[in-house]
């Protein structure tokens, strides 16, 4: 069901891409030859009598296609008929390549909006400063709007997280914010302190289950290199403390245990047991301290799945730039259709409620529908974006690239698309297989 799902919300994003070329074709006047829903060998097909166009069902369930009379450089021969492609004034022409990438983006917006409507969002209102943190050592108070990070601009949660996951722990941060009553702006420097405690190695899925908190992972170092816990252990108390019921509690006779044993109580395969774990010391700067606003509101909703949009966008850009420097591993930022199944798969099948999947759902379909709408606009070869840019250069010459020419570029976009698509493949298959 998963990877059904994955293939399917694959399928609807190049749907609704090639959709935006056919629809605008259509109104523009644009001569059709063929219109396709998925690919490979042909289904079944009909041909409308009063517009000529074929319509066709392919094998393959992903991706779709529009194919123009005329569309030089994208496979069809120079035509004389006036309502080909090649023959349609630039600015038509213009309208129709970009409308597919267009809507990508488009529908990308509606699905953050519907996500924010229901769920809300963060703002970049601080609402609170944790105690013990950067933030809590300078005279920053809740209420303001973080502008700025290391002065790069901030206008949504995603702006800050990405500058900050960029920024090592020990490093200082520069901060930047606004009153929102007042207009005031003021400049923070949060300088990181080196802290330690003792921790038992484990992640814990918080929720509770069964009087406890379920171990989702286990540190390979834990307990000196010899874990007592298991994956799917329920963890109950801690010297007599529940974890269930007194959390910060329980996690202080941890953090100040000096690595003497504990007695630990678990459910492991439905009974309980004692295990006695001696904690790790654990070295550490203390955190940031921001806790952000949350917000709501259709209105207020709309206004920032703008917002959000403008800030993938950026984090898109920023992330190429980075691979191409070596900051962040290709096989780490690249990713193909394999992948994005994979993905969604793991989102279908996770042990969430319904509603819990839909928002994630929502929200990988955005991201990707955006991503899919940018890097159609960019100026390579075979894409979108490379077609846009010679109808520029053909308004500047005078006069557009021959035939020949055309063809050449879209053959070495091609070949650069399946390269990437190649890599792409093999660094899903990478990941999948935990390399």
């Amino acid at each position: 069901m998963g990877i059904f799902i994955g293939i399917l919300i694959l399928s609807l994003m190049m749907l609704v891409h090639e959709l935006g070329h056919y629809i605008t074709g259509r109104l523009l006047g644009f001569k059709i030859i063929e219109f396709s829903i998925f690919m490979g060998p042909v289904i079944t097909s009909w041909t409308s009598k009063k517009t000529g166009i074929k319509y066709s069902l392919k094998l393959l369930p992903i991706g779709a296609s529009v194919r123009f009379v005329g569309e030089e450089g994208m496979g069809e021969d120079a035509s004389e008929d006036p309502e080909s492609f090649n023959l349609k004034p630039a600015w038509k022409r213009a309208i129709v390549l970009s409308t597919g990438a267009g809507i990508n983006i488009l529908s990308g917006i509606i699905a953050l909006s519907i996500l924010f409507s229901t769920t809300g969002f963060v703002t970049t209102e601080i609402s609170q400063i944790q105690t013990d943190s950067q933030a809590a050592t300078v005279s920053l108070d809740p209420g303001v709007k973080v502008i700025s990070v290391n002065g790069a601009r901030i206008i949504t949660s995603i702006d800050y997280a990405m500058e900050m996951s960029f920024i090592p722990p020990d490093s200082n941060v520069d901060l930047i914010v606004k009153d929102p009553e007042t207009g005031e702006v003021n400049d923070f420097l949060l300088i990181p302190a080196k802290k330690s405690s003792y921790f038992l190695g484990i992640t814990m899925d918080r929720t509770g289950e069964n009087g406890g908190l379920k171990i989702i992972d286990v540190d390979p170092s834990s307990n000196e290199g010899s874990p007592v816990f298991e994956k799917g252990d329920i963890l109950l108390t801690v010297n007599g403390i529940s974890m269930a019921d007194d959390y910060d509690s329980a996690a202080s006779v941890i953090s100040e245990s000096n690595g003497d044993k504990l007695d630990v109580r678990i459910i492991r395969n439905g009974q309980e047991m004692s295990v006695e774990p001696r904690p790790m010391l654990r070295e550490y700067y203390n955190e940031r301290g921001l806790v952000f606003k949350a917000g709501g509101g259709f209105g207020d909703s709309v206004l920032e799945s703008l917002k959000y949009t403008v800030s993938i966008v950026k984090l898109t850009f920023k992330s190429i730039a980075k691979i191409f420097t070596g900051e962040i591993a290709a096989k780490d930022g690249l990713s193909g259709p394999v992948g994005v199944v994979a993905l969604v798969g793991s989102m279908v099948t996770q042990e969430t409620t319904a509603a819990e999947k839909i928002a994630d759902l929502l929200w990988l379909f955005a991201l990707i529908s955006l991503n899919l709408g940018v890097f159609n606009l960019l100026p390579i070869p075979a894409l979108d974006g490379s077609h846009l840019l010679l109808l520029v250069v053909e308004k500047i010459r005078g006069r557009r690239l021959s035939a020949k020419v055309q063809t050449v570029i879209v053959m070495v976009g091609f070949f650069m698309i399946i390269g990437l698509a190649l890599l792409g493949l093999v660094f899903d298959i990478m990941r999948l297989t935990g390399n």
